[in-house]
């Protein structure tokens, strides 16, 4: 086993005996990771210009003012987010590459693994690969064991 290969089975959780995958995070570009999100050729490839697995695929093309762009921290992300689920809606390969990042360490440069400031674009990759549901997968697969419990009984609570 790799030391790459160590370090991301000690993120794994256990349980009842098996090993879950590890819940999609982001680490810092210099960290151990799987996947680079930022933006590739020299800052100009990005989300909206790069094909699936180029490098700078999943970059931000919304430069913040502090990294010589036009915008905020907080407004780039926010566009950024409006981007990736307007490509979400029309683009289903674009859908099923992020299904396949679930699980991985999406290393960007805005911060280290286990913090959580500050805000990156990748928090936003984070809650949409982890919202994904598998091709086939319907609302009542990920309802949770109450939730179909009280629908069982009508929701008044008796068996």
């Amino acid at each position: 086993m790799t030391p790459d290969e160590s370090d991301r089975q000690s993120d794994w959780q256990q349980f009842g005996g098996g090993i879950s995958e590890p819940p999609t995070h982001v680490v810092h570009r210099s960290e151990p990771h799987d996947v680079y999100i930022g933006r590739g050729d020299g800052g100009d490839a990005h989300l909206n210009n790069t094909d699936i697995g180029d490098t700078g695929w999943l970059g931000n093309p919304y430069k913040t003012k502090s990294g010589g762009g036009d915008y905020t921290r907080e407004q780039s992300i926010s566009l950024y987010r409006a981007d990736v689920l307007d490509r979400l809606d029309d683009d289903p390969t674009f859908g099923a590459a992020l299904a396949q990042l679930k699980g991985q360490r999406l290393a960007c440069y805005c911060r280290h693994a286990r913090e959580n400031a500050p805000a990156c674009h990748g928090d936003v990759l984070v809650e949409v690969i982890e919202g994904l549901k598998p091709v086939g997968a319907t609302d009542a697969d990920s309802s949770s064991d109450s939730e179909r419990e009280a629908d069982r009984d009508g929701g008044n609570g008796k068996r």
